[in-house]
């Protein structure tokens, strides 16, 4: 009797197996360090690039004009939601309502409370403009464009008698659905 000879029905020894660990952690290596250069070059390009206006500017010496100014300078405002709007569309033939949601973008929190005190009338002015709308114009990217400027000239005038509401900087669309 042999007592070094493996029984028959193990399977051989595996032979090489440090070295396809070797390999995958070498490739999951060279992967990591790939992916780490490729964002640091895109970050470091971001960040060149806006520094080459400034650069620019200064090389030419020309002064950027009140507006662009202000732009640069102009802080996010503060975000009013308005409850969601649910108007019957004009037109003929079959049947269109539109469900629109909007966020109105004062400058302050005093606008946005002289907003609040008129929001009723807000939302019947914005209402009755809703109505009057038909699919076909508001199915374009123009259309909507049309419209949230026709939205923030209704609210900016929310009575005849009132005097245009200051602060109201723009209309956003939180949704817009026309079924």
């Amino acid at each position: 009797m042999s007592a070094a000879s493996p029984p028959a029905d193990s399977p051989p020894a595996k032979k090489g197996s440090k070295k396809g660990l070797l390999i995958a952690i070498a490739c999951v290596v060279a992967a990591l360090a790939a992916a780490g250069g490729g964002a640091a070059w895109y970050l470091s390009r971001a960040q060149g690039d806006e520094a080459e206006p400034a650069k620019g500017a200064a090389k030419t010496g020309a002064k950027a004009d009140g507006k662009q100014a202000k732009a640069k300078e102009r802080k996010p405002g503060v975000f009013l939601p308005l409850d969601t709007f649910t108007v019957n569309l004009q037109g003929p033939g079959r049947e269109h309502f539109l469900q629109v949601g909007l966020v109105l973008e004062v400058a302050d929190a005093p606008a946005s409370d002289a907003v609040k005190q008129l929001m009723p009338v807000i939302r019947s002015q914005v209402l009755l403009l809703l109505a009057a709308k038909n699919a076909e114009e508001l199915a374009t990217p123009d259309g909507k464009a049309a419209l949230a400027t026709e939205v923030l000239a209704k609210i900016r005038q929310p009575l005849p008698a009132t005097p245009p509401l200051a602060g109201i900087e723009a209309v956003h669309y939180a949704g817009f659905i026309i079924q």
